[in-house]
């Protein structure tokens, strides 16, 4: 019994690791093995293992003897590049969440008079288990319309970019997406958050905005970087991007240029925000 079960496994990495001609081949000499043993389990166990062994992909099948990760499986980073016509972040902060929930919660739109206003606002702070003064200063941070690093710089943060990456992929035929899908980007692409070496927003875009559930429009401004009409010019972001699968390098290229030239980063990308060129991938 033990040799039968060592001769299918044998056979079945054979199955997992070959071509299909050999396959069938590998198949076909299992399936002798087994009914010369003339023994049915065993050939039920035979076929089993082999099925299901070279529906194994590679990488699964080499854990499984135990065989060490190949060294050209380490992610290569590459330095990128980009030329921003203009963008939009518009984050939404958890100190936001919060001033709403309190907001709402108070009832504090409600009242007209600013001392019950404030006195309100103290009352459900107190129930939260902030101060007054905890809440203004989640305000503030609420405000802010920028991602920021450690030294006060906008960036373009990862998410956002994978997030662009991610739809271009959802809508690119296989000839450019080459391997991808939305699924399996983000394990086998990680990215990272891109610089843009400004401190101070570009001026300021505002409009109406029609309300989702009714026709009612709110005034609404978003800070931008960049050029928009005939304001601002246009900026440099440099970020990195790492690559599980160095052959599959131009192919992350395509996306990534696909992705800001035609999707668009951040928000407000259907009035034209958030586009931009690659001009650097090495």
């Amino acid at each position: 019994m033990t040799m039968a079960v060592t001769l299918a496994m044998a056979l079945a990495m054979t199955l997992a690791l070959t071509k299909t001609k050999t396959k069938l081949m590998a198949l076909a000499l299992a399936v002798a093995v087994a009914v010369t043993m003339a023994e049915t389990k065993l050939l039920a166990m035979a076929l089993a293992l082999a099925v299901a062994l070279a529906k194994t992909k590679l990488m699964n099948v080499c854990y499984l003897f135990s065989t060490p990760p190949r060294k050209d499986c380490i992610m290569r980073t590459y330095r990128v590049k980009l030329t921003m016509i203009s963008y939009i972040a518009h984050p939404f902060w958890p100190a936001k969440n919060t001033c709403i929930e309190i907001e709402k919660k108070s009832g504090v739109n409600r009242l007209q008079i600013e001392e019950k206003r404030v006195a309100a606002l103290k009352a459900e702070c107190s129930k939260q288990g902030i101060t007054y003064e905890e809440y203004l200063e989640l305000k503030i941070k609420a405000a802010d319309q920028w991602y920021r690093n450690k030294d006060g710089e906008i960036i373009i943060p990862r998410h956002q970019v994978a997030g662009a990456l991610v739809q271009a992929i959802g809508g690119a035929p296989k000839a450019l997406r080459g391997p991808y899908d939305k699924d399996n980007f983000r394990a086998a692409v990680q990215i990272g958050d891109f610089a843009t070496g400004c401190k101070e927003a570009s001026g300021v875009f505002a409009r109406f905005v029609k309300l989702e559930k009714s026709n009612q429009r709110s005034w609404q401004e978003n800070e931008y970087l960049g050029q928009y009409l005939d304001k601002g010019k246009f900026f440099e972001a440099a970020g990195t991007i790492a690559i599980a699968d160095e052959k599959q390098a131009q192919t992350v290229k395509r996306i990534l240029t696909a992705a800001f030239e035609v999707i668009g980063v951040g928000a407000a990308r259907k009035m034209g925000f958030g586009r931009g060129k690659v001009t650097a991938f090495a």
